[in-house]
């Protein structure tokens, strides 16, 4: 398993500790097991999708958006669908937690979040752009975060 937490740049430290504090400040501020079935699934699934992920990439990935060394663009799995199903399954998380447990606090750090993970996809894709030729292509037949949409 190789997993890091350790980035490359401050750019990338700067993005995850906004994200790793966001996601921190809404967990800890509200309920997180919804008592709601639906809201659950969703739950759940969000849960699937991110292990799902890191089996397909082999434990091989990084919380910063930097390409680790040795890194191998992968394509299969929820990759055959989405370019980033780790963050796909953040997003639905959080939108879980907030709606599950609703305070404008929450609101507030949830938008703040959406924020950061949109800035940390686009500079993301930016490197994987960098690292892999074969990028753009895939780039153009996957969605970024919801497949089919965007």
């Amino acid at each position: 398993m190789n997993v890091t937490f350790l980035p490359g740049s401050i750019k990338s430290a700067f993005l995850v500790l906004i994200q790793f504090i966001c996601i921190g400040i809404i967990a800890f501020t509200g309920k997180v097991i919804p008592e709601n079935l639906f809201l659950l699934l969703a739950l759940i699934f969000s849960l699937i999708l991110a292990v799902w992920s890191m089996i397909v990439m082999k434990f091989h990935f990084n919380a910063a958006p930097d390409v680790l060394p040795g890194a191998k663009l992968t394509i299969k799995g929820p990759y055959k669908l989405i370019r980033h199903p780790m963050y796909t399954s953040l997003l639905l998380l959080i939108l879980v937690w907030i709606i599950n447990d609703f305070t404008f606090v929450r609101l507030t750090i949830s938008i703040i979040f959406f924020i950061d993970l949109i800035l940390k996809i686009f500079y993301e894709e930016k490197l994987l752009s960098k690292n892999f030729k074969e990028y753009s292509k895939y780039k153009k037949r996957t969605k970024r975060i919801i497949p089919y949409i965007y």
